[in-house]
Formats: structure tokens, sequence, C-alpha cells
């Protein structure tokens, strides 16, 4: 079972998104089971990486709402998910620059399409390995809302 977790907390980071944006969530990330042990799959500064699910609730302390995936092939989902892992780094660029445009202006300025794929913030990653338009602007409670329906 695949799980996307839209979280938040009471850090000054996390607040800041949260208003910019106007919504309740600041992260996304994936949750899902490899060889019996649950696991979450995110974007955050050090890229694209996997952690033990406990290990990330104790390091992070997120509150989060679960949306769970039900998907023809999680096989192929969790697969795509794994693949960008070690080598794809957090987009700095589209959270502190090309974020506030869009929301100040409506305007993308920031990478789109392929040349995004090698730095993704953490609901742009998550958009991205579900196959969904417009990953590269996406916010974390633009997924939220567009995974609930």
């Amino acid at each position: 079972m695949i799980t996307v977790l839209n979280c938040y907390r009471n850090k000054i980071v996390s607040k800041l998104i949260r208003l910019a944006t106007r919504s309740k969530y600041s992260h996304t990330a994936f949750k899902f089971d490899l060889y019996g042990t649950a696991f979450v799959i995110e974007s955050q500064k050090k890229g694209v990486y996997l952690i033990p699910f406990k290990d990330w609730r104790t390091k992070y302390k997120y509150k989060f709402d679960s949306i769970v995936l039900h998907e023809a092939n999680q096989t192929k989902t969790k697969a795509k998910a794994l693949s960008y892992c070690g080598h794809t780094n957090y987009d700095f660029f589209s959270l502190n620059i090309a974020h506030p445009i869009k929301i100040l202006t409506g305007v993308w300025i920031g990478k789109k399409g392929y040349r995004a794929l090698d730095k993704m913030t953490c609901s742009e990653y998550v958009a991205t390995v579900l196959d969904l338009p417009n990953a590269h602007d996406m916010t974390p409670d633009e997924l939220s809302k567009i995974l609930k329906y």
C-alpha cells in the first residue's frame, strides 16, 4: 500500500510555507513498505532519500494527514519513486524564488517538464512520480486537493 503524507508542524519554515501558500500543509512525502518495514521517501534539503518511518517521525515530528493511493500498479509506482533516490537534489530555487513569484503574480518562472527532473521540491517529487500535470509548480496543498478527489 502506498500512502501520501500531507504534513505540517510548528517550525518556522513550515509556518512560512503555510502562510505563503495559505494552506494547512508545508510538506508532502510517500510512505510504503519495503521488505516488511515502513519507509518514507521524500525530497528534503538533502534531496530525494529513503528513511524508516519510525526514524522519520522521531526526526521531523510532523503532524500529517494520509491519503491511501488505490492504484492498479503499486510496484511500478514504488519503483519510480525509488528511482529518484540518491541523485535528485532539492530545488531551493523553486522553494525560495519561483513559488513566491507564482503566489504573487500567478506566473511560474522555474524549470518545467524534463528539465525540472534534476532538482525537486517535496510536492513536485510526489506529483512527478504520480504523473500529475504541472508537477513542476505543485504545492503540498494543491497536491492534497488533487489526490482527495
